[in-house]
This record gives C-alpha cells, structure tokens and sequence, in this order.
C-alpha cells in the first residue's frame, strides 16, 4: 500500500470530520487539502532524502517524533508557498492549511516509521522508500514534482539540491 492510500485510509472513521473540526473548515475542502498536500510532503520529503545528510537529518525527525520538524524538512523556508498552493487548489483558506499541515504531519511520521520497520522501501532505507513513493505519485499525480521543485527552488537554477543543501545548513544551526 502506498504511503499515501496508507495516511488516506487512517483519515477514516470520523479522524477526517476531527481534523475539520480543528481548522474549522468543512469535510469536503479538508478532504481537498489533504489529497493537494500530501503528494506535497512526500515529494518534499523525497527531495530531501536523497542525500546521506537529508535521509540522516529525517530519519532522526521520525524518531523524535516531530511533525512541524517533518514540515521543516519537507519545505525548508517555503511552507508558506506550499500553504497558498494548497488554499488554491483546495478551496481552503491559507491560515487553514497552515493549521492543517502540522496536523497531517503526525499522521505521515506514524505510516513512515510503519512501513520502514516493515521493510517497505525496495533497499528498506527510508531513501529508497520515499523513492519509491516519489514514483507512485508522479504516475498518480503527473508533474507533482516539478511543481514542488519550482516552488521550493529559492534561487531559479533548476535545482533544488543547492537550496535544501542551504536549508539543512540553517537547520542545523
């Protein structure tokens, strides 16, 4: 099962209605935002995982267990960008989504650290999970990642591995 169908599913039994609740928006535009954002957060995540030191600085995210750090890897300085992207192909206003994003982080650290203790990833490294999903979602979801990398490429070079490697160098700091 794809991370996504996994953190879709987990928004069953009322948690969508919850979610709702706490950003105080309807179902249906909920919905909406979790199914633009999602792809988002993978595709950032991804990015990021495909250096040693980003796959590294993820993993120790998962383990802590910190969903506004997940937001921080997956979008750097950007997640107002991805928050207006989101509102526009949503319907949701953009202060929702900057209050649903932190929710929806827990929700993708649970499946993540899930299906890496599963071996669920082709080398069972969270890398190449990601990776895998990476290819899931652009089938799914045609131009996903060349949308995400034009909104988190800060400098226009085509190239988003500059600006996350200056990104993880804020991070660290």
């Amino acid at each position: 099962m794809s991370i996504l169908d996994a953190v879709l599913g987990q928004l069953g039994g009322g948690q969508l209605g919850q979610l709702s609740q706490r950003i105080g928006a309807d179902e249906q535009q909920t919905h909406g935002a979790v199914r633009a954002a999602l792809p988002l957060l993978l595709s950032g995540l991804a990015q990021r995982s495909r250096t040693p030191e980003g796959e590294r600085h993820l993993a120790e995210q998962l383990e802590a267990g910190q969903g506004q750090g997940l937001l921080q890897q997956a979008f750097g300085g950007r997640q107002e960008v991805i928050e207006q992207t989101v509102s526009r192909s949503s319907g949701l206003e953009a202060g929702k989504v900057a209050r649903l994003l932190p929710l929806l982080a827990p929700l993708v650290m649970n499946i993540l650290n899930q299906q890496r203790r599963s071996g669920g990833g082709a080398g069972g490294g969270l890398g190449s999970l990601l990776d895998a999903e990476q290819g899931r979602l652009e089938q799914q979801h045609p131009g996903t990642q060349s949308a995400l990398t034009r909104l988190l490429d800060s400098n226009g070079d085509g190239s988003v591995l500059d600006d996350v490697a200056g990104m993880l160098g804020r991070f660290r700091r």
